[in-house]
């Protein structure tokens, strides 16, 4: 595998430890450094007929959201994977299993774009999908 997308996935473990954080009621200072000036996103729930689209605050709102609602709430990523889009730039997808303690509560497929600036990775844009319960 390209060295550079493993010293990639070792900072992207970073930023989903700093999720867990934010799902966990800490501070959401961690996860903010990831994000890039003009981040935004977009997600979807199945039975949607169109996505959503947020921006900062609305992926903290989200965040919270989530962690006020499901009680015990981890997650759990399956099969990510990453390549490079161009010189400065990575896609990372994967599933994200959401548990309320143990039990199953939901998927989302998450779609990202990172670039490096300045030598760190930044997350520029993501797209989530939820589906049903696993």
């Amino acid at each position: 595998m390209d060295t550079n997308i493993d010293r990639f996935l070792a900072s992207h473990d970073h930023y989903l430890a700093d999720i867990r954080k934010v799902y966990s009621g800490g501070d959401v200072a961690d996860y903010l450094a990831w994000l890039l000036p003009g981040f935004s996103g977009s997600f979807a729930r199945a039975g949607m007929d169109r996505s959503e689209p947020y921006d900062i605050g609305g992926s903290i709102e989200g965040m919270t959201e989530s962690a006020a609602s499901i009680p015990g709430l981890r997650s759990e990523i399956i099969g990510r994977e990453a390549r490079r889009s161009s010189g400065n730039e990575i896609l990372v997808r994967y599933e994200k299993r959401i548990y309320s303690y143990d039990e199953p509560v939901s998927f989302a497929m998450v779609v990202e774009s990172w670039r490096q600036v300045n030598g760190s990775w930044r997350l520029n844009r993501e797209s989530i999908e939820v589906g049903r319960p696993v």
